[in-house]
């Protein structure tokens, strides 16, 4: 059987996080994908000091987990854009995924788009 694709869908589109702060930038239905994946693109101040960090949840749209399925570090520049791609295999887990962006540094906010595909047999 082929592989499909659907996507990718805006999750977020150049959401502010405020300095030290985290903020939910949308749910992700999983549907009866195999994989997904997420392409984030973060701009940071020039005066930053420190990164985002981004935590998917998995749940059933409204009830969530309290710890992440998955988490990732992005690259961090001062003054810069960073844009970086994730794939992981959900099968097995149903519902929604939620993503959460994290701004690590305290002092200025961050600006982050993020969008999501899935793909299956």
């Amino acid at each position: 059987m082929p592989w499909r694709k659907e996507g990718p869908v805006s999750i977020a589109d150049g959401v502010t996080v405020n300095a030290g702060a985290s903020q939910v930038l949308g749910d992700f239905p999983i549907g009866d994908a195999e994989v997904v994946g997420f392409r984030f693109e973060v701009t940071y101040d020039a005066a930053a000091s420190a990164g985002c960090t981004i935590n998917v949840y998995a749940g059933d749209g409204v009830d969530f987990d309290t710890e992440p399925l998955f988490t990732y570090a992005l690259g961090f520049e001062a003054g810069a854009t960073v844009k970086e791609t994730h794939q992981e295999d959900v099968r097995g887990i149903p519902g929604f995924l939620r993503i959460e962006a994290v701004n690590n540094d305290g002092s200025v906010a961050l600006t982050i788009t993020c969008r999501a595909w899935r793909a299956g047999r």
